[in-house]
This record gives C-alpha cells, structure tokens and sequence, in this order.
C-alpha cells in the first residue's frame, strides 16, 4: 500500500507546520511547534528534528509495513533530513508531489490549527491564494499587533524587514462595493459605514476595510 506524507503552513506567516500522512482513508497529523518558527538558530537546529520525530511517529500511527507499503514523501525542502532517513533505514520510498486528497486533509489541519490561535474561521474562507493568504494574514496580526504578533512565525524575513515595522491609519468612510472584514471576515455590503485601514509597510501600501464595531474592540 501507499503512505503520503505531505506539509501545509511552512509558507504560512502565523502558527507551527502541519506534518500529516495519509494511508488508506486513515488520515493522521502532527503540529510542529510555532516556537521552532521565532528564533533563527532554533528553526535551524530544530525544524529537521521536530519533523523527522513526526514523521516516524506518523509511519507508526499508520502502521507502515516496509515490506508492503511504498512512502510518497513531499519534495518540499522540510522534508530533507527525513528523506535522508529513510535512505539509511533502506525504506520503500520515493519524492512525490502531493495531488491527492492528502493535500486538502492537511491544509484543513492547517486551519483548524490557525483557528485555535485565534485567527477567525470567516476570515480563513476568503484567502483564495498562497499570495493573498501571507498578505492578509500579516495585516490581520498589525490590526491588533500588541495581542497576536506572539503566533507569528518573528524569524521570518518578511516580519522582520517588512511587517514588523508597519504603520497603520483608520479612516472612516462608506463601502462603495461589497467586501469584508480584515478583522472577523464576515461581509461588508454597499452602503455600510466603516473604516478604511491603510496599511504602511516600507516597501508599499495597502488597504482594507473593517466593521466599526472591530475598530472599537482595537482600540
């Protein structure tokens, strides 16, 4: 039989990495620590332990057989070390690219674990993109920087030569198109009253809107 192993949150801004494996309809994942994530000398000490650890955990989870099942291991450059072992322990494997339903299994972990650091469900089912979901996410973490910088992953370039240090202006005005809250992700209509938040990086600016109701729960 097959074994997937595959990742979802290394480009993720916010919280740990998800390390799931997939055999049969049997679905299991770990979370690699977001601590891993804060410190330069941690991540790279660290990261190919706590993933290699998941990974054999996972093998026993699924109950991997090496004389009957063959490992589907992602490409991705997380995965090296492990890959690395599984060579040494003359394991069945092979790099893959994960297509399969393996992939959607994981990134809905990744989700889960995203929503349990506080980040709002609505606000997960309007990232559409890899792009849009860094981008959006950094914004949500500076509309309240003091309460939600401890879950994003500080060690990252971008946090520290972009985000970290970016201004924020709220100007209240009158949703022209319908749209939704940077905040809680639910729905802005035409007309409503609420306020813009102009987002200013050192590299460029950005815009957003936010109910009047979260502008006051920020303050």
């Amino acid at each position: 039989m097959i074994i997937e192993i595959d990742d979802a949150g290394w480009g993720c801004p916010i919280g740990g990495v998800i390390i799931g494996g997939l055999k049969n309809s049997h679905f299991s994942y770990r979370v690699i620590p977001l601590e891993i994530f804060r410190e330069h000398d941690l991540r790279k000490n660290e990261l190919p332990k706590a993933v290699l650890a998941a990974v054999k955990d996972l093998l026993k989870d699924l109950k991997y057989n090496p004389e009957e099942d063959l490992i589907h291991i992602c490409r991705g450059s997380i995965f090296s070390s492990t890959r690395a072992w599984l060579t040494e322990m003359n394991y069945n494997w092979e790099p893959w690219k994960i297509v399969s339903k393996l992939q959607d299994l994981v990134e809905g972990a990744m989700d889960l674990h995203l929503i349990s650091l506080g980040v709002p469900r609505m606000l997960l089912k309007r990232l559409l993109n890899y792009i849009h979901y860094s981008l959006r996410l950094y914004q949500w973490v500076i509309l309240d920087k003091k309460n939600r910088e401890k879950i994003v992953k500080t060690d990252f370039p971008a946090w520290k030569n972009v985000w970290s240090s970016t201004k924020l202006l709220f100007k209240k005005g009158i949703i022209k198109r319908g749209t939704y809250c940077l905040n809680c992700g639910e729905k802005l209509t035409k007309g409503d009253i609420a306020y813009q938040v102009i987002f200013q990086t050192p590299k460029k600016q950005y815009k957003a809107w936010i109910h009047q109701d979260c502008r006051e729960k920020l303050d």
